[in-house]
């Protein structure tokens, strides 16, 4: 969507909580056109709506929470997922959103614990795999890290990042062959994105 087309939509979203200012998917659907825009703060606003007008939902919860992340106040940001995981226990991005949080406020252990729960949720998403070998780095657990990273290159070949933190643990482990190979790898793929299609 084009910067001109979201401000259109912005527009109309905004006429819309005018005339209907208790209908709290127009919050959200507008938050969230916020947030895709990096203006956090803005979203958090329209997202704190959301959760005043149904505070029994899970999604206001974890749009407020991802926003409050965003915007580095992890502390805030972690009560609200696991409010949205209270009432949406079956939610992977939730789990995922929380494990992120714990990761940034250093508690690595509960992260992988939402990692891994986020996996068992959403078993096809690299990204929850992505997060399990890097906090398994962390951790210092790095043949973990290199199984968790397989996975999430075989979800996600073209992730650059996987294989920076595959090479990482490789090198932890001292396996300076493969750990080359990966981050020559991340270069290759680095300068195939930078490539005029």
């Amino acid at each position: 969507m084009s910067l001109e087309q979201y401000t259109t939509v912005l527009q109309e979203l905004s006429h819309k909580i005018e005339s209907q200012p208790n209908d709290s998917n127009n919050y959200l659907r507008r938050g969230v056109i916020y947030y895709q825009l990096e203006d956090y703060k803005t979203a958090l606003s329209d997202f704190i709506c959301v959760v005043e007008l149904q505070p029994d939902k899970g999604d206001g919860y974890g749009w407020r929470g991802a926003a409050y992340y965003e915007l580095k106040d992890y502390k805030a940001a972690l009560l609200d997922f696991n409010r949205a995981i209270e009432l949406q226990p079956h939610n992977s991005m939730a789990y995922s959103w929380r494990g992120l949080t714990y990761y940034e406020l250093k508690d690595y252990k509960a992260a992988l614990h939402d990692f891994v729960r986020a996996a068992e949720l959403e078993p096809d998403n690299g990204h929850n795999y992505h997060w399990q070998g890097r906090t398994h780095y962390e951790l210092q657990d790095y043949v973990s890290a290199v199984n968790n990273l397989n996975r999430a290159i075989e979800l996600q070949p073209d992730n650059s990042d996987n294989y920076h933190w595959r090479g990482r643990a490789y090198e932890e482990l001292k396996d300076y062959a493969h750990a080359l190979l990966d981050f020559a790898h991340v270069t290759k793929l680095q300068n195939e994105s930078e490539e005029p299609a």
